[in-house]
């Protein structure tokens, strides 16, 4: 996976931050909206605000499109069912570290928005260059388990649990359909295909 779609998902993973800021200041944004007759006046009075908010809603808008082309991104390949363990136990604690403690960003005083936005890019550097992609809420948010495959250590985004999964596992003949993402060996599982037939989306 390139540079792009590496920070493309890093910038995905931070959405329960931008919604809660927009939230936050929905007075902003409803201000936007009424002075859009004489929106140049509201913005220099809130020069910031304003700022941040559109900011806000660019990253939530290239989040969505993100997201949406790994959702419908090309099935490739069908293979074993394989023995699974969890591997979502890091998104809590990436919520809790990263994310919660931003929600407190005071958009009026510039200099705040200026060591949250440095802050935001070592913390995307590190996330990247470590290819923690995993840990991402808005899989979680949209019921997706993250699964870890004890064999060969890929990570499975899956809405089956892992027991049902081991359920099927239990013939040789079941197979699961997924789609890779770049080469990062992260997967989305699309079906359960059992003794050739599909049974699960």
């Amino acid at each position: 996976m390139n540079f792009f779609w590496k920070w493309s998902m890093y910038i995905m993973s931070y959405v329960p931050l931008y919604v809660l800021i927009c939230i936050q200041h929905a007075r902003i944004l409803i201000g936007m909206w009424d002075c859009r007759d004489n929106f140049s006046a509201f913005a220099l009075h809130h020069v910031y605000g304003v700022v941040t908010m559109f900011v806000m809603i660019v990253l939530l808008s290239w989040s969505a499109i993100v997201y949406s082309l790994i959702i419908h991104a090309r099935t490739i390949s069908n293979e074993p069912i394989g023995k699974y363990e969890d591997a979502g136990e890091g998104t809590l604690n990436y919520l809790a570290t990263f994310i919660v403690p931003m929600i407190s960003l005071d958009i009026s005083d510039p200099s705040t928005l200026v060591a949250n936005l440095i802050l935001f890019l070592i913390l995307g550097q590190l996330y990247t260059m470590g290819d923690l992609l995993y840990l991402n809420p808005v899989f979680t948010l949209f019921g997706y388990h993250v699964i870890r495959d004890t064999n060969n250590k890929s990570i499975l985004f899956s809405k089956l649990t892992i027991s049902e999964l081991h359920d099927y596992g239990k013939s040789d003949l079941n197979q699961v359909q997924v789609s890779i993402l770049g080469y990062t060996g992260i997967k989305i599982l699309r079906k359960v295909i059992e003794n050739e037939k599909t049974i699960q989306e």
